[in-house]
């Protein structure tokens, strides 16, 4: 079972990273961003977007590569079926980053969601609702 929960971990990270690719979520070091102009922004952006996008896909390449004609030490079921959770994930991941490259390179900004923040207005105002009705 650690063997299984481990391999898990390892597509639920590279998921998770891909949707943080989506929502434009990932952490990210706003201290340079935030004191240039709106192009020079969108130019460190791009950079950081084909970056992204070549480290994903590399992961997914080289990801093929590590499972093949092994089995795993406690389960000695073939590696191919839990390394696959690596390309797979990280597949994701180069989509969405290509897709937030396509985007800043065509001019347009990428979704970003503050699920942190949106979940706190919510717990807010569902208070605010049950403190007004008593």
């Amino acid at each position: 079972s650690e063997e299984i929960s481990t391999y898990l971990f390892v597509l639920l990270s590279l998921l998770g990273s891909a949707i943080a690719a989506k929502r434009g979520a990932h952490l990210g070091l706003t201290l340079v961003t935030e004191r240039v102009g709106a192009k020079a922004a969108r130019i460190l952006g791009i950079i950081s977007m084909i970056f992204s996008t070549a480290f994903s896909a590399l992961i997914c390449y080289y990801g093929v590569f590590m499972a093949i004609n092994q089995v795993t030490l406690a389960t000695q079921l073939p590696e191919c079926i839990f390394g696959s959770f690596v390309p797979i994930g990280a597949l994701f991941m180069t989509i969405r980053f290509g897709q937030n490259l396509y985007r800043l390179i065509a001019g347009k900004e990428i979704a970003k969601e503050d699920v942190v923040a949106d979940a706190l207005e919510a717990a807010k105002e569902e208070e605010n609702k049950e403190g007004g009705a008593e």
